[in-house]
């Protein structure tokens, strides 16, 4: 298992960009990929098949302790493996 992550607080420096393009790298490669994005905005979960908009599957319900993480995952094959992802509004 490999963990990447890309912390940063200042904008357009092009975290969601990266992001994007190590998932699609890593699902091209067959690896699994869970992504955790954690932008209101959800510039990663519209580009992997859309955006969550019930309140009760965002991540803050995870973080709080209301529901555990793997029931909040959203699976996809939009590139052919398997993808998941945790949406946000």
């Amino acid at each position: 298992m490999c963990i990447i992550a890309l912390p940063g607080e200042k904008g357009r420096i092009g975290k969601a960009a990266t992001t994007i393009n190590l998932d699609a790298v890593s699902v091209e490669m067959e690896r699994r990929v869970l992504l955790l994005y954690t932008d209101p905005q959800a510039p990663c979960s519209r580009s992997v098949g859309g955006v969550v908009s019930d309140p009760a599957r965002f991540l803050h319900v995870v973080l709080s302790g209301h529901t555990p993480l793997t029931e909040l995952i959203l699976h996809s094959s939009t590139r052919g493996a398997s993808h998941g992802w945790i949406g946000h509004s």
